[in-house]
């Protein structure tokens, strides 16, 4: 578990000095499918609370990293996009990820 700590600890330095995003961020960002997807079901893909989701998504709407919009056919729903600076910035983290294999 002591290595497990680490590890992560490692990421978690390396997502925020190169490319500005924590853990939560990072993981929000890659599972935003380059279709789209509504909050609600990104939250199951990410296992946080709504809320919680709904904050990040806001965080990245305001780096310009993906879009947020509400549903026309769902007052209290919101779709979430990567935009292509968020699609480029997950490439870039992916590189950095799998250079750490």
């Amino acid at each position: 578990m002591e290595v497990h700590n680490t590890v992560l600890r490692e990421i978690e330095h390396e997502l925020a000095e190169r490319h500005r995003l924590s853990i939560s961020e990072f993981d929000t960002l890659v599972n935003i499918p380059l279709k789209g997807t509504r909050l609600r079901e990104l939250k199951d893909r990410v296992v946080l609370t709504q809320s919680a989701v709904s904050r990040l998504c806001d965080k990245l709407a305001d780096r310009g990293l993906i879009t947020r919009s509400p549903l026309e056919e769902d007052a209290r729903g919101a779709m979430s996009n990567r935009l292509d600076s968020g699609r480029a910035e997950d490439k870039r983290v992916n590189r950095f990820s799998a250079s750490c294999d």
